[in-house]
């Protein structure tokens, strides 16, 4: 997710500063919660793509959230919003006020 969010706004802004310092604010203690790549992970992450039709990547995040406790997807991305039930980030930030 580090990664994505790092990429995904430097491609938004056009500009590879803004991608870095996101991804760097991420890696912030207690910000993130990061959970290995295990087999059940992955057997749940496989479930939810060929079910779902999502990308290999998506179907890690999807699946990263049905495991976690009171896990939340939060994303831009249509495919996981529409197949999954992911949060806008402005869902998101609304959930919290």
């Amino acid at each position: 997710v580090v990664l994505e969010v790092g990429c995904a706004l430097s491609r938004r802004f056009q500009n590879s500063s803004v991608g870095r310092r996101a991804a760097a604010a991420l890696t912030e203690p207690g910000l993130l919660r990061i959970e290995p790549l295990t087999e059940p992970l992955l057997s749940e992450a496989l479930r939810l793509g060929t079910e779902l039709g999502l990308r290999a990547a998506d179907a890690i995040y999807a699946a990263t959230t049905l495991l976690v406790p009171d896990g939340r997807l939060v994303s831009w991305d249509s495919e996981l919003l529409e197949r999954f039930g992911a949060f806008t980030p402005s869902q998101w930030l609304g959930e919290r006020s």
